[in-house]
């Protein structure tokens, strides 16, 4: 701010015009030279005493406007942060149903490879049995009477030269397509008491021909 004095001494009394970080001011009171020689104190204590509470309540307007820009400041920071963590748990939340949906898909694949080698093992074991079972002859060979767990009487004929394997593969394709299914077969005769779990033994070795009734055990009840 320039002066622009042209004599001494010289008083100004000069006001910031703008906000306390402004450099900007106003000339209030200005007197030099002769002219400031003849003022008494009282007349200038007045003007420095008014100008003092002018700027006061300029600075307290100030003061006021900074705490509210502050409090607003404040308030969206706070807003902000509210936000983002409400954003963060919206977030985590659909990771969270992301995640289990992958997990059920996961386990529904798992589920279905599952089914999918059970039906191929079972479709397996039922080939075996097939390979094993020959067609029933209309005579001779050995005539077995099956006695089932249900109590329910099975009659089939066999050729001697079949084994105990070939007994249980029939029943395995019988029981197959009847409930209940068994799987784990155990064969044996009630007089003599006698159970025949040699697999590879033929129907005239283990004394099944020309006829025998067997009882069918479910191993797995």
């Amino acid at each position: 701010y320039q002066l622009g004095a042209s004599s001494y001494p010289l008083l100004a009394l000069l006001q910031p015009s703008g906000s306390s970080s402004s450099t900007a001011v106003k000339l209030i009171f200005k007197a030099e030279g002769p002219t400031l020689l003849k003022l008494q104190p009282n007349q200038i204590l007045p003007l420095l005493n008014g100008t003092y509470h002018r700027f006061q309540m300029v600075n307290a307007e100030e003061v006021a406007r900074r705490m509210e820009r502050e409090q607003e400041m404040e308030l969206r920071r706070q807003q902000d942060e509210e936000y983002q963590q409400a954003l963060r748990a919206d977030q985590e939340r659909e990771r969270r149903r992301e995640q289990e949906k992958l997990e059920e898909e996961q386990r529904l694949r798992d589920e279905a490879e599952r089914a999918r080698q059970k039906s191929v093992l079972e479709s397996e074991r039922l080939e075996r049995a097939k390979a094993l079972v020959r067609p029933e002859p209309a005579s001779g060979g050995a005539r077995i009477r099956f006695t089932l767990p249900s109590g329910k009487k099975l009659d089939r004929r066999f050729e001697s030269d079949e084994t105990i394997a070939s007994l249980k593969a029939f029943l395995t394709l019988h029981f197959a397509e009847h409930n209940p299914e068994i799987k784990n077969i155990a064969l044996s005769t009630s007089f003599p008491k006698k159970t025949y779990e040699e697999d590879d033994k033929t129907l005239t070795e283990s004394g099944l021909a020309p006829q025998a009734v067997l009882m069918v055990q479910d191993l797995d009840a």
